[in-house]
């Protein structure tokens, strides 16, 4: 009796574990310009691009959604290593690296710099 109820608790402990590892995970966040506190605009239309760093990833897919008006976005992604992207014309693109755990709400803000245009020489 006492193997049966430590091997189930074995076998619930593992599935519990699996299943765990299994889910998805979120990125949220917001885009702005502008300067450091909440006196930035909000930049909408920006691309939000994750790439799955294939060794550290569940995924193998890219994923890519739009800021709102508001400059927010959120996506759902595989638990896992990825290569954020954020551009946004008139912009310089922000890129960085950054884990999303599995069943966890990560928030992610940004402040993109505004790219002055290039003069034409006459």
């Amino acid at each position: 009796m006492y193997k049966f109820i430590l091997s189930s608790l074995f076998v619930v402990l593992f599935f519990s574990f699996a299943n765990a590892q299994s889910g998805l995970g979120y990125l949220k966040g917001y885009v702005k310009c502008g300067g450091i506190g909440n006196d930035g605009c909000a930049v909408s239309g920006a691309t939000v691009t994750l790439k799955p760093i294939e060794t550290h990833s569940k995924s193998i897919e890219k994923i890519t959604t739009k800021t709102d008006s508001g400059g927010y976005f959120k996506t759902d992604a595989s638990f896992g290593e990825y290569e954020l992207i954020i551009s946004a014309n008139g912009y310089a693109t922000y890129q960085t690296t950054v884990y999303i755990p599995s069943s966890v709400n990560l928030n992610w803000a940004v402040r993109l710099k505004k790219v002055r245009a290039a003069r034409k020489n006459p």
